[in-house]
Parts: structure tokens; C-alpha cells; sequence
């Protein structure tokens, strides 16, 4: 029988460092979460540039970070990435990460339906490329008001600088499935 001083001096050894460690932790989250349960949840975040984004989980409300190719569909290549939208409703698995990350990741993401997410959305493209070129048509004005110097030489040259973007503007709206280079 255990006297109230063994229990005492037993339980006395273990710390914090003993019963939380990073590793222990993730096993109890790996057995709870399985990755053979569907879950649903709504994008909180995608970036297209770096291919990657967060879905708010219905189910406990945690960030599962998201990669282009946890989405189901997805190519093995980087040319043709899938777009999640802010607020799209999504299904998902979820699957411990690799060695020395935290968290999970969403694998076989579509959406709520069922449905893969498409390759490519051409107006959302398109939107996002004529925006850019805008932005590095300001950029360039920027840059060439700020070197001074004769003032018709600087006027010719935003004048090229603006037909340049709007010829590149004009092929974004007339081809949406080519890639367009939106330097200016």
C-alpha cells in the first residue's frame, strides 16, 4: 500500500519539463486528430505567390495551414497552382506535419462539395495581374519623375512607360489562360 508520503516524493519528480514535452504533446494531438476524418472549415488566408495559406477548422477553430499541394488535384509543378479564395468553404484531412514543425496540414482539400478546386480562375488572374501592372507603371513614372532632367525627354518617357502597360493590360484581357509577363 502507498503511504501518503511515497505518493508525496513520486509525484514531487515529475516537472513541467517531464510531463509537456514537444514531442509527448504532438502524439496526444496525433491520436486525437486522425487523418482518416474528414473535416470542414473556411479559408482564412491563401497567398498564390507563395502557395500557401490557413484553414479555420470547424471543428476546434485552430489555423491548419494549408499548401498547394495538400490540395487534391494539384499538380507536382509549380507552373499552374490551384487558388483558395478568403472565405471559401472547404473539406479537408488533417495530418501531423513533418519533424520540427508544429501544428497540422490540410491534405486532400476540396471544397465543401466535394469538387476540386480549379487550376485556374481567370478573372481573379487577370484581375490580380492588371493590378500589378499598375502598381509597376506607378513605380516606373515614380522613378523617372524623381531623376529629373528636360522635362519633354521625362514626359516621353512615361508616355512609353503607360503604352507598354496598356499593350500588356490589353493582352491580359485578350489571353487570361497564357502567362503574361507583367514587367513594364
Amino acid at each position: 500500500m502507498l503511504s501518503l508520503r511515497s505518493i508525496t516524493t513520486k509525484t514531487s519528480r515529475l516537472t513541467s519539463s517531464t510531463l509537456f514535452r514537444p514531442q509527448q504533446h504532438q502524439r496526444v494531438q496525433s491520436a486525437f486528430f486522425s487523418t482518416t476524418d474528414t473535416e470542414s472549415g473556411t479559408v482564412k488566408s491563401y497567398s498564390i505567390k507563395k502557395a500557401y495559406g490557413f484553414i479555420v477548422s470547424d471543428l476546434d477553430n485552430t489555423d491548419i495551414f494549408v499548401h498547394r499541394t495538400g490540395i487534391q488535384g494539384a499538380p507536382g509543378n509549380d507552373n499552374m497552382n490551384p487558388i483558395l479564395k478568403k472565405g471559401e468553404r472547404m473539406k479537408f484531412k488533417r495530418a501531423p506535419r513533418e519533424e520540427g514543425r508544429n501544428g497540422f496540414h490540410a491534405v486532400e482539400v476540396v471544397y465543401e462539395d466535394g469538387s476540386e478546386v480549379p487550376l485556374y480562375r481567370p478573372k481573379f488572374v487577370e484581375t490580380s495581374t492588371i493590378r500589378t501592372i499598375k502598381s509597376r507603371l506607378g513605380d516606373t513614372v515614380y522613378d523617372i519623375l524623381s531623376k529629373g532632367g528636360d522635362e519633354e525627354v521625362m514626359a516621353q518617357k512615361i508616355a512609353d512607360a503607360y503604352t507598354r502597360a496598356r499593350d500588356k493590360i490589353e493582352s491580359v484581357q485578350n489571353k487570361p489562360k497564357q502567362e503574361v509577363n507583367t514587367e513594364i
